[in-house]
């Protein structure tokens, strides 16, 4: 490097720190960056892309995912809610298919991290899956019967449960065009019923969060009078009933997913609804009762005394008339 030089009492730079070596500088970076402007960038594969995108979407709903649980939560407690839907769950499976068994092909020896990893990903009953809509949360499954594991779920409610709304069992997920949904719903439908059986009472309810297609009223009306008729000409054991029905066919749209389900016993799990579900087997003993439930206990009881009493003083009024006792003493107040 060339050092400073003094001339004449000043100091001259060297070339490099001139301001002609700085513009040569410039110059320089600007024709290297004009050069590597003008060549073609490297472009990348389509299944880069594709890729980058499917593990993206990895932990979110989709129309494809198939078998799993839809879950109304409380939003503030997510994370606890979901271990008890997990909890439930693990437990209706183990008693209906046994406990989950590690593979030999899973086993890791010394490494219990890459062991946990393998179940997770290769055997794992249930997964969680987002929906992007507060408050609902979407448990995958690999097993095949999701509504007698419910079932059994529902049979054995713990009396404590808390933070989830609703519980229902997805036997199918499609589009949320009304064709698509028509069709999903009959090839279900026609996999677990036959023709010919004894008569099935049935209702359509649809349930649409965050999607315009279906945000009014009239339109879910007109698509579930629809689906109902294309139920009855494909299997005339359906009758419809609004009342009291044994079958509910539900229909959830989450935006661009559709879930559906089968809901028998729909009135005594209480709309599937399990802190409802549980209010009847935690009612309060006698000796619970709070003071609100006292004062309407003792109002009540004065009530019905009161009452008592009028009916027992028209009854003697009456003995008194039949017996000619008041019409004398009116005589005698008279004269």
């Amino acid at each position: 490097m060339t050092a400073a030089v003094r001339r004449g009492g000043l100091i001259q730079l060297p070339t490099e720190f001139s301001s002609g070596g700085q513009q040569a500088k410039t110059e320089a970076g600007n024709e290297a960056y004009r050069s590597a402007m003008s060549s073609e960038p490297k472009r990348r594969k389509r299944s880069y892309y594709v890729a980058s995108a499917n593990k993206k979407r990895g932990n979110f709903l989709d129309c494809d995912v198939g078998r799993g649980f839809l879950v109304t939560i409380n939003p503030k407690q997510e994370r606890r809610a979901t271990l008890t839907a997990y909890s439930l769950l693990n437990e209706a499976a183990d008693r209906l298919y046994g406990p989950q068994k590690i593979s030999e092909e899973n086993k890791v020896d010394g490494d219990i991290e890459a062991e946990l990893k393998s179940i997770r990903e290769d055997g794992c009953r249930f997964k969680k899956l987002r929906t992007e809509i507060p408050a609902n949360i979407f448990i995958r499954t690999t097993l095949e019967k999701p509504v007698d594991i419910l079932s059994d779920v529902f049979e054995r409610m713990p009396k404590n449960i808390n933070y989830i709304h609703r519980f229902v069992a997805v036997l199918a997920t499609c589009k949320t065009q009304p064709e698509n949904i028509s069709k999903k719903v009959l090839e279900i439908l026609a996999e677990n019923f036959s023709e010919g059986m004894e008569t099935i009472t049935f209702m359509v309810q649809l349930k649409a969060r965050h999607n315009n297609e279906y945000k009014e009223s009239a339109k879910r009306q007109d698509f579930c009078r629809k689906l109902a008729e294309s139920i009855q000409e494909a299997n005339s054991s359906f009758v419809p009933d609004l009342k009291d029905p044994s079958l509910v066919v539900n229909v959830d749209v989450l935006q661009k997913v559709c879930c559906i389900s089968l809901l028998p016993h729909y009135k005594r799990f209480k709309k599937y609804n399990p802190e409802q579900f549980v209010e009847p087997l935690t009612e309060k003993p006698q000796d619970e009762k709070t003071a609100t439930d006292l004062q309407e206990e003792g109002r009540s009881q004065l009530e019905q005394g009161s009452e008592e009493a009028i009916e027992a003083s028209e009854k003697e009024i009456g003995v008194a008339i039949d017996s000619g006792e008041i019409g004398s003493e009116i005589k005698e107040q008279d004269k």
